[in-house]
């Protein structure tokens, strides 16, 4: 082996070989997502119709109320005069 890609190859296994680090938490989003999630797969779907549909339906009311929480930021001057909505 190179010597240069010795000395890269040895260097990065003293780094690993420390303690290992706790897991860091997971973010709000991470949390809100595995949330969804789960409600999901607790629900029967049997005789209701698609899953993926009533999945997608979720995520989109999801998505509402997390817009609807939000405060604009942008001065009104810089805000766009159609939003699409």
């Amino acid at each position: 082996m190179p010597a240069r890609l010795e000395l890269v190859r040895r260097g990065t296994a003293g780094v690993t070989s420390g303690p290992p680090r706790p897991p860091a938490p997971p973010s709000l989003h991470a949390v809100e997502a595995r949330q969804l999630i789960e409600g999901w797969l607790e629900t029967s779907f049997i005789g209701k119709g698609d899953a993926v549909e009533d999945l997608v339906h979720r995520i989109a009311a999801l998505l509402a109320r997390r817009d609807a929480r939000l405060e604009p930021t942008v001065p009104v001057g810089d805000q766009p005069l159609f939003s699409g909505r």
